[in-house]
């Protein structure tokens, strides 16, 4: 690629240098529409799945690793390849699969977003999707789960929900809430015009390009 050739040229090549394009979420685009428009209001596909493509020593050529992975797996992976030890944070090393295993071990992925008045957690397996909504706007908390494999937009809940993935779904999310407020440092902050006139504009504050939008489901 152009990227690829542009490192080249400056001297960061695929013999010398681990190269990673990454990044941090997916982006609601209206497609299907019930996805919403913007980031950090929904846990869909859409919004949560990212590329992550390397390129460097030891880095299997065309090779397209299957199976569940999460961004919490990227630092260990990275130090894993270069050889690096001491990481006691989250996350798997997959450097044995970027070298060219062929598929990841993790059972699922979960991503969570407290985004304004959002308030989701949803769990990821190779065939199923499940959502737990404790936003503001619901009544109660609830989990809808959809057959990642048939159908992979989420247009259609499936009757039965898998109860132990649920079980995990709901664990996890309780786990997160008590580990938040362990923080007591946490403060609201008063920004500068500048500054909330550059957030809203990222869609960060009410006001801007991500503002949340419905969501028909059934």
């Amino acid at each position: 690629s152009e990227f690829w050739k542009a490192l080249d040229a400056r001297g960061f090549t695929s013999e010398n240098t681990l190269r990673i394009v990454v990044n941090d979420h997916g982006e609601g685009l209206n497609w299907p529409g019930h996805h919403g428009r913007g980031h950090g209001n929904m846990t869909y596909q859409s919004s949560v799945s990212m590329p992550w493509i390397l390129n460097g020593p030891g880095v299997a050529q065309d090779h397209r690793i299957q199976g569940i992975a999460s961004q919490v797996d990227l630092v260990p992976t990275v130090l894993g390849l270069l050889g690096l030890s001491g990481y006691e944070g989250p996350g798997h090393n997959w450097q044995s699969q970027v070298r060219g295993a062929p598929r990841t071990d993790r059972d699922w992925a979960i991503v969570d977003t407290w985004f304004r008045k959002s308030a989701k957690t949803a769990i990821y397996t190779e065939s199923t999707y499940c959502e737990l909504d404790a936003s503001e706007a619901s009544q109660q908390p609830q989990v809808t789960c959809f057959d990642r494999l048939a159908d992979p937009n989420a247009m259609y809940p499936i009757d039965h929900n898998d109860a132990a993935l649920v079980q995990q779904l709901t664990d996890w999310r309780a786990d997160a809430i008590d580990v938040f407020a362990s923080y007591p440092h946490t403060r609201d902050t008063i920004l500068s015009t500048p500054e909330e006139s550059m957030l809203e504009a990222l869609g960060y504050t009410e006001g801007g390009d991500g503002a949340p939008q419905p969501e028909p489901r059934r």
